[in-house]
């Protein structure tokens, strides 16, 4: 239940500064792809628990995902 409340945390944190940055009117496609990123990571997490043959897979997979996150907002590409 935490890992939950701090992803709609930091969501809720995403927008709040995507406002203070005036972005109140359509998002640009980086913002959307960090989006998809985050909620996948968020939803990756509980896979290893489930399905434990995939933890080696996810654990290369994570940082990846994160990295190109981390690109987006930092060259904001598109």
């Amino acid at each position: 239940m935490a890992h939950g409340i701090g992803v709609f945390v930091v969501l809720l944190g995403g927008f709040g500064a995507l406002a203070r940055l005036g972005m109140k009117d359509g998002l640009p496609g980086w913002i959307l792809v960090k989006r998809v990123i985050w909620l996948v990571l968020a939803g990756l997490v509980a896979v290893p628990y489930r399905k434990p043959e995939l933890a080696k897979p996810i654990f290369w997979l994570l940082p990846v995902l994160a990295a190109v996150a981390i690109g987006m907002a930092l060259w904001k590409p598109f």
